[in-house]
């Protein structure tokens, strides 16, 4: 944007514009320009969220209805640390005092986020005032720095550095890792990053990060433990579920087994049964072929009483059939034959 400044010559002459004029126009085309670049700026929670105060609380929202991520206040707040589904957020900070709110959220709709913004939050009488545009600056000997990808923030005190640990971005078994590698950078984890932000506002001793931070190292073994107790409790589950298939396994084994040795016991006795079938059989056949012998000799002897046509030889063929009836077995092919 640039003046006519050979117009406003002009207007000088004709009366129009006086140099004060110019003056105020110019001073209002670069505080226009300062504010429009720091709207812009991607880092400011401005043109980003928004916030309503009434009274002695306020509600902060994202400008686009997206859920975006809550890590942390000084002050009473309606929801949990590291909340990353957040839709609003209402804060009440104590009258008189400074708040600080840490929030995450992305310059891009929908993309999970990556950026961590700290807003001001202050009394002017008995007025509420949040400060979106401006960033948060802190107390000379509490240096705060904001990162990115992991919606962390750090606390410097000393030459000692603080920060949080989000445990819910990572699985169980990595947990113990990460926050070893956070540790070996120099970084003391506090877990409450509540505490952090109150340390920010003066409203929390350099003896209660201490005491969080020594507690944060036992709780930490104490969870490392935790964890290796139920990794164990799983696999004795594991071994005790495995045994009981293997004794079931061995109960079916057995039961096999024993229907096995049954089956094998009743098939000797149906082996010895048929072994007496057979020698039954061979007694049976051996009293039919003799029976059959004497039929034959029977047969033989009717028929040939049956040839003369007296009495007896009537009474030799009834004999013949009355005999093929009992025995159920045709003579006359074999007499024929």
């Amino acid at each position: 944007m640039f003046l006519p400044l050979n117009r406003s010559k002009r207007s000088l002459k004709n009366g129009g514009v006086t140099p004060r004029a110019m003056r105020c126009m110019v001073r209002q085309f670069l505080d226009n320009d300062v504010v429009n670049q720091m709207e812009s700026t991607p880092m400011s929670a401005y043109g980003q969220f928004s916030i309503r105060i009434e009274g002695g609380s306020a509600v902060i929202t994202k400008d686009n209805d997206e859920h975006f991520s809550f890590i942390g206040a000084s002050c009473p707040v309606s929801t949990t640390p590291f909340n990353h589904y957040a839709l609003s957020v209402s804060v009440a900070p104590q009258k008189g005092t400074r708040a600080v709110v840490v929030i995450g959220s992305s310059n891009q709709p929908g993309k999970k986020a990556t950026n961590t913004f700290l807003i001001n939050l202050s009394w002017e009488g008995d007025k509420l005032i949040a400060d979106m545009k401006n960033h948060f600056v802190p107390l000379p000997d509490r240096l705060v720095e904001t990162g990115g990808k992991q919606f962390g923030f750090v606390v410097t005190y000393k030459d000692q550095r603080f920060t949080t640990f989000d445990s819910s971005e990572f699985n169980d078994a990595d947990v113990p890792q990460k926050r070893c590698q956070l540790e070996d950078k120099g970084l003391r984890i506090v877990d409450d990053p509540n505490l952090l932000c109150r340390f920010l506002v003066n409203q929390a001793t350099f003896e209660d990060l201490e005491a969080a931070a020594t507690l944060d190292k036992r709780s930490q073994t104490e969870r490392d433990l935790a964890w290796t107790r139920a990794q164990l409790e799983k696999c004795e589950v594991t071994l005790s579920q495995e045994r009981e298939g293997s004794i079931k396994q061995g109960q079916k084994l057995r039961t096999c087994r024993a229907e096995f040795e049954a089956c094998q016991q009743q098939r000797a006795l149906t082996r010895e049964a048929l072994r007496s079938a057979e020698s039954g059989l061979s007694r049976l056949y051996g009293e039919v072929a003799t029976l059959r012998e004497e039929r034959r000799r029977v047969i033989d002897i009717l028929y040939n009483q049956g040839e003369s046509r007296t009495f007896w030889g009537w009474r030799a063929r009834v004999k013949v059939r009355k005999l093929e009836d009992c025995l159920e077995v045709p003579t006359s092919n074999y007499i024929h034959a």
